[in-house]
């Protein structure tokens, strides 16, 4: 599974992003490849959500994941089919110019082989690492507008 990573530090606190992540109407508002999200089952914090990836040559594909999250934490997907992804957010409370935020690393893996698409390609790499750094920038926009209503 080829993995990317990023890290940000937004001034929220880990309990503000973990909250609004939790919402599948916000979920679907930060991660770009989601058109839409909805929750097949909760228990807690732990579930499945159910997602509409948005895929190249304008194909869209439907799954449902494993959703497990630790409030405050961390906040994760999990799904096998149509291939492997997953998706996660740790949260790590932090102090900029005296400013209560947090860091928030955004790990996203995924596995194309049954696309065709090779291992360890940088074309690849660096397209979903661009993806999941407009990610977090969607998501302090998100957030800075929520907060500041």
């Amino acid at each position: 599974m080829e993995v990317v990573e990023l890290t940000t530090w937004l001034p929220y606190t880990p309990i503000q992003i973990y909250e609004y992540l939790t919402d599948p109407d916000a979920l679907a508002s930060v991660v770009g490849r989601i058109n839409r999200a909805w929750i097949v089952e909760r228990h807690g914090e732990v579930g499945q959500v159910g997602v509409e990836l948005d895929m190249p040559l304008r194909r869209t594909l439907e799954t449902v994941g494993e959703v497990e999250g630790v409030r405050g934490e961390k906040l994760s997907f999990i799904s096998k089919e149509p291939f492997p992804l997953q998706f996660s957010w740790a949260f790590t409370a932090e102090t900029q110019n005296d400013i209560e935020g947090s860091s928030i690393l955004a790990t996203l893996g995924f596995d194309l082989s049954s696309f065709g698409v090779p291992a360890g390609g940088r074309l690849v790499k660096g397209l979903v690492s661009n993806e999941l750094k407009e990610d977090l920038d969607r998501l302090a926009q998100r957030l800075e507008t929520h907060f500041n209503q």
